[in-house]
């Protein structure tokens, strides 16, 4: 490149694969093993324990999808979630 000239800039596009979060040096995807653990909330405590496949990470609630063993389908916080 000649002296002076700087090089094109390119305008910036996202990806249209969705960003995962990692949670302790742990990155969660999509078809990991997960176990739930530390659930606060009255209704949701029976779930702690309960071991399932993460489905998708949901960007507007910032949550992961998981999808237990009996079948029920849950948002949950990374924080909550232990790789199995």
């Amino acid at each position: 490149m000649p002296a002076g000239m700087t090089p094109a800039r390119t305008a910036y596009t996202p990806s249209s694969q969705a960003c995962e979060p990692l949670s302790a040096g742990v990155a969660f995807k999509p078809g990991m093993h997960v176990r739930l653990q530390g659930l606060k909330s009255a209704s949701a405590q029976a779930f702690n324990a309960k071991e399932g496949v993460i489905d998708h990470f949901d960007a507007s609630s910032g949550r992961w999808k998981v999808v237990l063993a009996s079948g029920d389908r849950m948002l949950v916080k990374e924080e909550n979630l232990l790789k199995m």
